[in-house]
């Protein structure tokens, strides 16, 4: 009997490593596919090249029965589907749906997710020439502006998990910046220039594991995206938030390393809002705290999203007032994004590494 205890308690250590590693696995795999759609929407100028790049990597990877985007054409009210479609016969290329109807209307017409575990029972799917079984449909929108939709259908029931939708959102908000940038901004030459600027200080940050190599490629190369006198890293700890890194201050010891309590007023409004703050002059601002007397006055603070969730957030700085626009926050915004990744991939490879150096230890 004892030896059956024994037994049965090495099979269960078993089963939960290799849940974890499989866990693990698949956080690495979303963290790789988010960072090559960073790519994409950063080395893409042409819309309909950065959809393609994106359906393609996610549907051939990850969701093979059907899967594409749907964009709205906001003066008919119409959701098109986009040629890159994975799953679709050449006349559901051609459907055309209204805003509003269907699961996929639905979404960009409230700008909400929605995930069907089974559309048999949806009233209001609309079946293309092959039915599915179960769908997850997000928006692709940003600052209540909607593009369109990325939808995701499998032939099996109860196909997608919240992780699914999840990692759908993430891809969505920042091909929802993507668009809004070749739609908005600059002509196209310009628009190459600078997404070629950002993408090459992007790719810098994938060369690394070491958390502490990642957050300095991240202040080095924040700093060749916008140009600006200070940058720094705060990430969110619990109760606190603490500035991991920085660069370009006169006192460095005085501001990395400090923590501040979560209740900040900035750090707030950045974790709910989870959009990029611009301030002309932080000194005149009532919400700022000057931690370290930084010799700041145009502010930027971008959100380090992943997975849905804030983990921290950059700061940019500049001595001189009103030195930064809303486009800049953008190009900032996009940088974070991928920042976001690396800081957490470079976290769960430190975790693990420990884990495994404990059960050395442990072995021993």
């Amino acid at each position: 009997l004892e030896g059956d205890t024994v037994h049965i308690s090495f099979s269960r250590d078993i089963t939960e490593r290799k849940l974890f590693e499989q866990s693990l696995q698949r956080r690495v795999n979303e963290l790789n596919i988010l960072q090559e759609v960073s790519a994409i929407c950063l080395e893409n100028a042409d819309e309909n090249e950065t959809i393609s790049a994106i359906t393609c990597l996610i549907g051939d990877s990850l969701y093979p029965d059907h899967f594409g985007v749907m964009l709205l054409d906001e003066e008919q009210g119409v959701l098109n589907i986009h040629p890159s479609y994975q799953g679709l016969s050449e006349k559901d290329h051609k459907l055309v749906i209204q805003l509003g109807d269907g699961i996929a209307g639905q979404v960009a017409s409230e700008n909400q997710p929605i995930r069907v575990a089974d559309v048999s029972s949806e009233k209001d799917y609309i079946a293309p020439s092959i039915t599915q079984s179960s769908e997850l449909c997000v928006p692709i929108s940003i600052n209540g502006t909607v593009y369109g939709v990325i939808n995701a259908e499998s032939n099996q029931k109860s196909a997608f998990s919240v992780e699914d939708e999840r990692l759908l959102e993430t891809v969505a908000d920042q091909l929802a910046l993507a668009l809004q940038k070749s739609r908005l901004y600059g002509e196209e030459k310009n628009r190459r220039i600078e997404a070629e600027a950002n993408r090459e200080a992007s790719t810098a940050l994938t060369g690394s594991l070491d958390l502490s190599e990642v957050l300095d490629n991240i202040l080095l190369n924040l700093r060749k995206v916008v140009q600006s006198d200070q940058v720094s890293i705060h990430l969110f700890e619990n109760d606190h938030v603490e500035i991991v890194a920085g660069k370009g201050f006169d006192n460095p010891d005085e501001v990395i390393g400090f923590t501040y309590p979560f209740d900040n007023k900035l750090a707030k409004e950045v974790y709910d809002t989870r959009k990029a703050l611009v301030l002309d002059d932080v000194l005149k601002d009532p919400r700022f705290e000057n931690f370290g007397n930084v010799d700041a006055r145009g502010w930027i603070a971008a959100p380090l999203i992943e997975q849905d969730n804030v983990i921290g957030y950059l700061t940019i700085d500049s001595k001189q007032k009103g030195a930064f626009t809303e486009a800049d926050a953008d190009r900032v915004q996009v940088f974070a994004n991928n920042a976001a990744g690396a800081i957490v991939k470079a976290r769960l490879f430190e975790d693990e590494k420990n884990r495994r150096l404990e059960a050395e230890i442990q072995q021993e």
